[in-house]
């Protein structure tokens, strides 16, 4: 069975909007499992749609077959929560997702500190970093936005 994605692409505000529709060569939305390899770097992307459009779970899996990312999708925007791992599958990123948009916690995971980030409609609002005894240090408003 061979797909396509069909592309619209529009622009408003200086902005560019892609929108992609998962299709079958009769030019049927599909709807179920899809997987897929990437010829580039042998990712491998197992995702659910439903008419087309990502909805469900999806997974990505490097070459050697590791868990690299997991994300919850609902008509086409990630809806709930992402982890991304390390080539190790060791976590190193949790996000809570609302309608396409970080809305809640965030958690990046790095060797000597874990960050905790509050997240609003994509805009971090609080948050903290926590050493390896335990210290928890405030971050500030431009440290937060770095993590825009």
């Amino acid at each position: 069975m061979f797909f396509l994605h069909a592309q619209n692409t529009y622009t408003m505000n200086d902005v560019t909007f892609t929108k992609t529709i998962v299709i079958d060569k009769q030019g049927k939305a599909i709807t179920g499992l899809f997987t897929r390899i990437s010829k580039i770097n042998g990712t491998k992307y197992v995702n659910n749609y439903k008419n087309g459009k990502l909805n469900g779970i999806s997974k990505s899996f490097d070459k050697n077959g590791n868990l690299l990312m997991i994300n919850y999708y609902k008509n086409d925007k990630s809806d709930g929560i992402t982890k991304m791992y390390d080539k190790n599958s060791i976590l190193r990123v949790y996000n809570e997702n609302i309608n396409g948009m970080k809305n809640g916690l965030t958690i990046i995971f790095e060797d000597l500190e874990t960050y905790f980030i509050t997240f609003k409609n994509n805009t971090p609002v609080s948050g903290y970093v926590q050493n390896l005894s335990g210290e928890k240090f405030a971050l500030t408003k431009k440290q937060l936005n770095s993590f825009k």
